[in-house]
């Protein structure tokens, strides 16, 4: 694509600015990321992300759209010890009605750390020849002229210094959880934004080992996901590059899972399978426990306000999700991708491109922010939660549709591929499916016995594999 435009610039040089800047770099000549802390060269983890250490998953979809971006991207992966599995072959899950079938899903999954995937990818953007990064700076203000944002105050991060300006044509806020955009903009006079949190008060603890034997050859993922009203604890375990294994521990409603060693292991012990406890019981830790507790729903409504022109926000900065479900780098890559879209249809001139994309992006996120809040309030607990009609009715269906997985394989699939970003949750509903659900639910006499959920199952006890 011909570039049409000067300068553009990113705030935030996390994995959701690194791939907005690399769309820019197709609309404009320079493209400069301004980032506070100081980037690794590796694939260490960033001083700015805390939460760096728990475990991401990346779902296929968003690991399509990396490898568009970033060809060649999963050789790296793989050059760097990343194991590949199908996700219905080789990653068990266990559900209300059991564990996941073993399914051929052609889904495939890279066990690359967030280390290994934000430092791949980092390293492209920092080489591309279009691209200046300007690190260990702080944003302190926006350059306002005419209802048009024309550029950002900065200065060098812990330095009480006057601060200098850099113009741009565009500006892409994509600062984090922790972004200050709103009170940049009441500053300039514009209004507040309305903000959404949704939390079921979800906590994580964190622990790497030598990956045991019994992951180095078919079950390569382990998801024991808590399960309301009364089970709240889980885990998460999943093989990982240079023979490592990340396990890590979630509790819900303030159960939050210990960061010492004997709580850790007692809290990973009282999972309600034994099965994680038993693969970590004798395995070789690596590096301390990590803990984190900041991961409710989070969703500053930019498209409702009025916006200056020229400035566009994307990210954690306008939405943030609960990360146990995984969509978190999937969401940024393909808000991404909508912002290539907007610009390649839109960008002459750029006045508008704000508003266009704002509306887009909150029309992208809203399936993910959905599936995320309505999991959430299931929660009796969950703070800001909708349990209108429709959120029960969604509840029910999305159960009976586990129900019917267990013992037919097309609708699992289905499921898997709906869970990793390639169909939309509307494909849940689709004829086959749904007469399966309606069997399910109104003649027990139709299920199969693998269906019918064992008595120690609905009480919440799971036998052994």
């Amino acid at each position: 694509m011909k570039t049409k435009h000067a300068h553009a610039l990113v705030i935030g040089g996390g994995i959701a600015g690194l791939l907005a800047a690399r769309v820019l770099t197709d609309t404009f000549e320079r493209v400069t990321i301004i980032e506070r802390d100081q980037l690794p060269t590796g694939y260490q983890e960033r001083p700015g992300t805390p939460q760096a250490s728990h475990l991401h998953v990346l779902l296929a979809r968003g690991h399509q759209i990396f490898e568009q971006l970033f060809p060649n991207l999963t050789e790296e992966w793989i050059a760097a010890g990343a194991p590949t599995f199908d996700h219905g072959l080789h990653g068990r899950t266990l559900y209300k009605t059991g564990w996941s079938p073993r399914v051929q899903s052609d889904v495939i999954v890279y066990g690359a750390s967030r280390m290994l995937v934000e430092g791949s990818i980092r390293h492209r953007v920092l080489k591309h020849p279009r691209i200046e990064v300007l690190q260990g700076q702080d944003v302190v203000a926006l350059v306002h002229e005419n209802d048009t944002i024309t550029g950002v105050q900065l200065r060098p991060r812990g330095f009480n210094q006057a601060p200098h300006t850099i113009s741009a044509d565009l500006i892409v806020h994509s600062a984090g959880r922790n972004s200050r955009l709103h009170e940049w903009l009441a500053v300039l006079g514009y209004d507040q934004p309305e903000k959404t949190i949704v939390t079921a008060n979800v906590g994580y603890s964190t622990r790497s080992f030598v990956t045991p034997e019994r992951m180095k050859h078919e079950d390569r993922a382990w998801l024991i996901l808590p399960r309301p009203p009364h089970i709240r604890r889980g885990g998460i375990m999943i093989a990982l590059e240079n023979n490592i294994t990340t396990l890590t521990l979630l509790g819900v409603e303030e159960d939050y899972p210990p960061t010492d060693e004997a709580g850790f292991m007692e809290f990973a012990r009282s999972l309600p399978v034994p099965e994680i406890y038993e693969m970590i019981k004798d395995a070789t830790p690596v590096g301390p426990i990590h803990g984190y507790r900041k991961l409710e729903n989070q969703m500053y409504h930019y498209d409702r306000i009025k916006m200056p022109k020229r400035l566009l926000v994307l990210g954690d900065a306008y939405t943030a999700l609960n990360p146990i479900y995984g969509q978190g780098m999937t969401v940024a890559s393909e808000s991404a991708m909508a912002l290539s879209d907007v610009l390649r249809m839109y960008s002459d001139p750029l006045d508008e491109i704000g508003v266009i994309f704002q509306k887009r992006l909150a029309k992208m996120v809203a399936g993910a922010w959905m599936l995320s809040t309505s999991e959430d309030a299931r929660w009796p607990k969950a703070q800001g939660a909708k349990r209108d009609p429709m959120t029960r009715f969604l509840h029910w269906y999305l159960d009976q549709v586990l129900a019917v997985l267990m013992n037919d394989p097309i609708t699992y699939q289905t499921f898997i591929q709906v869970q990793h970003g390639f169909k939309m949750p509307t494909a849940l509903f689709q004829p086959r499916t749904l007469l399966r659900v309606l069997a399910n639910a109104i003649s027990p006499k139709s299920r199969t016995a693998g269906q019918t959920p064992e008595p120690h199952l609905q009480t919440g006890e799971v036998p052994t594999l």
